[in-house]
């Protein structure tokens, strides 16, 4: 981010960078307060869900039990391994 706020990189190459590095994730908070989901979010979100990548939505931090059920379904498949 620091290289694009520098205007050393493109939003694109940024967005694109952030897309190669999510799909390395198992899942991917999407923090939207008020719900706000700006483009570059969107593309992020599209890509996920098109790579199979778990997306959890907190529009505050009243939302973050939500992710127990998220680490707990991947601590449970990393120990059947």
């Amino acid at each position: 981010m620091t290289a694009f706020f520098e205007h050393d990189l493109s939003e694109d190459v940024v967005l694109k960078t952030d897309i190669i590095i999510l799909k390395k994730r198992d899942f991917i908070v999407i923090f939207a307060p008020e719900s706000y989901i700006s483009g570059g979010m969107k593309r992020e979100i599209d890509s996920a869900i098109e790579a199979g990548i778990e997306v959890v939505y907190c529009e505050s931090v009243q939302d973050i039990p939500r992710l127990k059920p998220v680490i707990d379904r991947l601590k449970a498949r990393k120990s059947e391994k």
